[in-house]
């Protein structure tokens, strides 16, 4: 979807790719920060669908890149991504969950550009799925360690958000 305004994905239609191009060569043109960007929603990817693969996006070293093993798993995460849109095209059960860090992740993103301090989707994401994590934590009983841990090396990767000084209910209305 597109966003409108502040406003984030609130136009667009929905249809399945005919084809995937993974461009090694785009994937060189960007910068850390962008590439970190586009990351979260591979770490996103691996804890809705294969926590095994976890590990292995988290050791990726994002100052000196391995180009052809970032490619491999951008393939890898596409796939999963296709299994959700796959089962559920419509969005009315399992795909859900690729909404995972977005919830509180669009809040942040809004509420950044409202207050001039805009953020890269890819953070704002990464900052989302730690706050649902320690939601997942205290209202689903996600196990505390695994929350934590999950949660810090995002925040190890991603950095403190320390530009959201956003209060808390503001954060929850957005």
């Amino acid at each position: 979807g597109m966003s409108l305004g502040s406003l984030k994905n609130e136009l667009g239609t929905c249809s399945k790719a005919s084809h995937v191009l993974i461009s090694g060569l785009f994937l060189r043109s960007l910068d850390k920060a962008n590439l970190l960007s586009g990351f979260a929603e591979m770490l996103k990817h691996s804890l809705i669908h294969d926590a095994s693969q976890l590990d292995e996006l988290l050791a990726l070293d994002f100052d000196n890149v391995n180009y052809a093993h970032l490619e491999d798993l951008v393939a890898r995460s596409i796939m999963i991504k296709d299994h959700f849109v796959t089962i559920d095209p419509t969005e009315r059960g399992m795909r859900k969950a690729l909404n995972f860090g977005h919830t509180f992740g669009h809040a942040i993103e809004t509420w950044g550009m409202r207050n001039n301090r805009p953020m890269l989707h890819g953070f704002a994401v990464a900052y989302g799925m730690v706050c649902e994590l320690m939601l997942s934590r205290d209202v689903v009983g996600l196990d505390a360690n695994k929350a934590l841990t999950v949660g810090r090396k995002i925040l190890a990767l991603y950095g403190m958000p320390t530009s959201i000084d956003a209060p808390t209910a503001e954060l929850m209305e957005l």
